[in-house]
């Protein structure tokens, strides 16, 4: 017996196509399919290989701010690690050429330009670089402008990569 027309094999198919774009992470917006990809509002501190730029310093003290909000790390020449109970919430990792990336969340997306800064001192406490500059938060929308022009991520970089090469 058919309902409304459709026959069983078509509304079985039907229902595994709406069940596959659902578990594939698809949405409807507007009356288009968009990927259902996730960001956050974070500011990445690209800061080079100071680890090996200091290599006789270490273990390095690093802290990274986003205004007044700091993390704060310590760096040996293999890893980063939290230097406290706060810092987890952040994410610092060196890639696969010794770089690090430290990301940390923003608590605010206003204003636009906002001031961050990095600094780093020896094993001894000796300060080492010292680094501030405003960056600019630019909108970034990972399933596209159509799908998140009305709710995008806020993110920006600051460079510091220049001054550990």
């Amino acid at each position: 017996m058919r309902a409304h027309g459709l026959h069983p094999v078509g509304m079985r198919l039907g229902i595994v196509l709406l069940l596959a774009l659902g578990a594939s992470g698809c949405v409807a917006k507007e009356g288009r399919w968009c990927t259902a990809v996730g960001c956050a509002d974070t500011v990445t501190f690209d800061l080079g290989s100071p680890h090996l730029h200091y290599a006789e310093e270490l273990p390095l003290a690093l802290r990274t701010c986003i205004g007044e909000s700091c993390a704060h790390w310590v760096l040996d020449a293999k890893d980063c690690k939290p230097a406290d109970e706060e810092t987890p919430l952040h994410w610092c990792h060196f890639d696969f050429e010794q770089r690090l990336e430290v990301w940390m969340p923003l608590q605010d997306r206003s204003p636009r330009e906002i001031a961050v800064s990095v600094s780093i001192r020896s094993k001894d406490g000796d300060e080492l670089f010292v680094g501030q500059k405003n960056v600019l938060l630019e909108p970034h929308y990972p399933n596209g402008y159509e799908c998140d022009k009305y709710n995008p991520c806020w993110q920006a970089t600051a460079d510091y990569s220049s001054a550990f090469r």
